[in-house]
């Protein structure tokens, strides 16, 4: 098994570049705060546990996810597949397969800043935590400024926590928003 964690202000505010590698069945992915950006290319993250995939918390820069597979991650709580919390930069989420995941995509706290989610695929996927907005079998967006959502395919995933986020949830957006050409469909939240 295999993780990268503790990416921190400890070592100044880094800018993280992870390309062409598989992370698989550690207890976490990739975990980063106080982050200065973060680009994820071509690669694959799967059966991570407790910490899931990839979480990342006060990232001051540009996220890039993309091109990447995550499947089989899960938490003890919300990370899941991916899980970002209090970005200050645009997030690109692009070109992305995530599948088999306990709980999946939260874009959290975005702080008025944009988010181009395209050409993604989202299925099969299932949420068991019970925490309100942490609970994504899906894709989930808070607090962000313009989205831009075209070409996603989001199927097949049920949430089982009563009322959570199984499909597409979108919340406090401050700048429009671009929703074009996305199937979202057989999703079921109870």
């Amino acid at each position: 098994g295999g993780s990268i964690t503790n990416i921190d202000q400890a070592y100044g505010s880094p800018k993280v570049a992870i390309e062409n590698m598989e992370i698989r069945n550690g207890l976490s992915g990739v975990q980063g705060s106080t982050i200065s950006g973060f680009t994820l290319l071509d690669s694959r993250i799967i059966n991570n546990s407790i910490g899931g995939g990839v979480a990342i918390s006060s990232s001051s820069g540009e996220l890039n996810i993309q091109n990447n597979t995550f499947t089989g991650n899960s938490a003890n709580g919300a990370n899941g597949a991916f899980w970002v919390a209090g970005n200050s930069g645009t997030v690109n989420l692009t070109n992305n397969l995530f599948e088999n995941n306990k709980n999946t995509v939260n874009l959290g706290n975005l702080q008025g800043n944009n988010a181009f989610i395209d050409n993604n695929i989202v299925r099969n996927n299932n949420s068991t935590t019970i925490g309100g907005a942490n609970s994504v079998a899906g894709i989930a967006l808070s607090n962000a400024g313009y989205i831009q959502m075209t070409n996603n395919t989001v199927t097949n995933n049920i949430s089982n926590t009563g009322g959570h986020t199984a499909g597409i949830r979108v919340e406090g957006s401050t700048g429009g928003m671009v929703f074009d050409n996305n199937e979202v469909a057989y999703n079921d939240g109870e």
